[in-house]
């Protein structure tokens, strides 16, 4: 059985949440204000409802913890024990290794040419595979 996560459709949109959260901005294309840290799981799928970003949320997540980094701290963020444990199991039994699409842009192939957009798009691809793949 493969290892329940919490996931995002669209790690564009959410790193461009996750920036808003981060700068106090509104999320491009938003058209609103900047959005508050969501405080309960139900916030966070409002928010993410708002910007036409559907996410999955593990049943076994009942809080929601938003950290805010410092410039002069470093931070060095673990994933829960249980969390890796369970990836070590399903990687041995020859479960796949899978980096989110984007990364096909810049890896594997000649990279596509950058525009200043589309360097702040992948910076919030980036934030977002963080913000999902190395915090649980």
């Amino acid at each position: 059985m493969a290892l329940e996560l919490f996931s995002v459709s669209d790690y564009r949109k959410w790193g461009y949440l996750v920036k808003a959260w981060a700068t106090g901005k509104p999320v491009p294309g938003s058209g609103g204000a900047a959005p508050a840290k969501p405080a309960t799981l139900a916030e966070l799928e409002q928010q993410c409802t708002a910007i036409g970003l559907s996410i999955t949320i593990p049943s076994y997540l009942t809080n929601i913890r938003v950290l805010d980094g410092a410039k002069d701290t470093l931070t060095i963020r673990l994933p829960a024990k249980e969390l890796v444990e369970a990836a070590e199991q399903e990687i041995a039994g020859s479960a796949e290794y899978e980096l989110p699409i984007f990364y096909d842009d810049i890896y594997g192939h000649p990279p596509l040419p950058m525009d200043q957009q589309r360097k702040l798009d992948l910076q919030a691809e980036r934030i977002g595979d963080y913000a999902v793949g190395m915090c649980q």
